[in-house]
């Protein structure tokens, strides 16, 4: 599938979805494990460092993302030997936030499928919703505006 031209509005998505892992990822941080007490998040407690860990992978991926959009898809530059472009940190940076916010929704609906759980499917609209987003941005090549003086 080739890549797209994104409109203002894609531009504005996809620094939006950067932002919000940002955010999610430092308050999971600062919310610690008292924050993390119900069974919707007993699948995500099983990953070492939780919720550390998710907060972190939360906000380096919203740090590609927002970074790398705000930097432009013109530039690119030779690391270790290999040529990498901004498009290409953007889409690391949505591809992370996809596959965290993938998991999430996929802990919240196996928790959802016990027997007497309190849980609901419902809880996972987001997580997916999120998911959904990020790969379809993963597609949008960012205009390219000039500077105005």
């Amino acid at each position: 599938m080739a890549a797209i031209q994104s409109s203002i509005f894609g531009t504005f998505c996809i620094r939006l979805i950067g932002i919000w892992a940002i955010v999610h990822g430092i308050l999971t941080c600062l919310g610690g494990i008292a924050k993390w007490t119900s069974p919707a998040y007993d699948v995500v407690k099983l990953i070492p460092g939780s919720p550390y860990t998710w907060g972190i992978i939360l906000c380096v991926g919203g740090m590609f993302t927002l970074v790398a959009s705000l930097l432009g898809v013109e530039y690119e530059r030779i690391i270790l030997g290999r040529k990498i472009t901004y498009f290409g940190l953007k889409n690391f940076g949505l591809w992370v936030i996809a596959a965290v916010s993938l998991f999430f929704a996929i802990g919240v609906i196996a928790v959802a499928f016990e027997p007497g759980s309190p849980v609901s499917f419902a809880a996972a609209d987001r997580d997916l919703f999120i998911c959904a987003m990020s790969v379809m941005m993963t597609k949008a090549i960012e205009p390219i505006y000039e500077k105005t003086k």
